[in-house]
């Protein structure tokens, strides 16, 4: 290489290697997040790659219920609930769901703290083709009216209360 091809290629690297230093000082959790955006464009493509297959997250949870009925799935308070226990109980509750009228395509919303009731309620819902608005626990008056209002919801489930 001649001597100006040699200069141009040390002041491109020493360019480079002063950005990175640049913005290592400016903004030193730039990997994590650059990491953390690569993971989400991969995570999306996974989710997409299994939404076009028709293949949700009910049918996820539904075949390692199938699989391992026994296994430990959601441990809440000392209380252990296995795979086999929340299908069981997402069954039952679809069952009453499908008594009181409502119909896939319907809309409801669900006004719960984070309880184990939450993931039966949620999957009996999503076995029957009915759509979940879930509203925050933490709303009151005129906002969790206006989202009631929004989603157009024919049922509110609430939970009981525990935090």
């Amino acid at each position: 290489m001649s001597s100006p091809d040699v200069s141009k290629a040390l002041k491109i690297a020493s360019g480079a290697v002063a950005t990175v230093g640049l913005l290592n000082y400016v903004y030193p959790y730039w990997r994590h997040d650059w990491r953390t955006i690569r993971f989400g464009g991969r995570f999306k493509a996974a989710l997409n790659s299994l939404m076009e297959r028709k293949h949700y997250v009910v049918d996820i949870f539904m075949e390692q219920a199938k699989k391992q009925p026994y296994k430990t799935c959601v441990i809440y308070n000392n209380t252990i609930y296995t795979y086999g226990d929340i299908d069981r109980m997402s069954n039952q509750f679809a069952n009453f769901v499908r008594r009181q009228g409502l119909k896939r395509g319907d809309t409801i919303a669900m006004f719960m703290y984070n309880e184990p009731a939450y993931l039966w309620i949620y999957f009996a819902f999503a076995k029957l083709g009915i759509s979940c608005a879930f509203i925050n626990y933490n709303l009151r008056g005129e906002s969790i009216t206006k989202c009631l209002e929004v989603t157009g919801a024919r049922l509110l489930v609430v939970g009981n209360g525990e935090n």
